[in-house]
């Protein structure tokens, strides 16, 4: 969710999509949706698109297991 809000304009939702593996039109199509900052994060498409792995290689630590550690403690 905090990536896609990042990307606050379309062009750089397009440009951004198109560079974890989207399609062009793929990308066109789903940067240009009205849902929400949270829908839009919990979709279909960007689960696909931004796994964990890409996140860790973004430098990007994973919040759940980060709160799973939290918690347990």
């Amino acid at each position: 969710q905090y990536i896609w809000k990042q990307w606050k304009k379309f062009k750089t939702k397009v440009t951004n999509l198109q560079k974890l593996g989207l399609s062009q039109r793929d990308a066109y199509v789903f940067a240009s949706t009205r849902k929400g900052y949270w829908r839009t994060a919990h979709s279909k498409t960007l689960s696909y698109s931004l796994t964990n792995r890409k996140l860790k290689q973004l430098g990007l630590m994973n919040m759940s297991k980060t709160l799973q550690s939290i918690q347990c403690d």
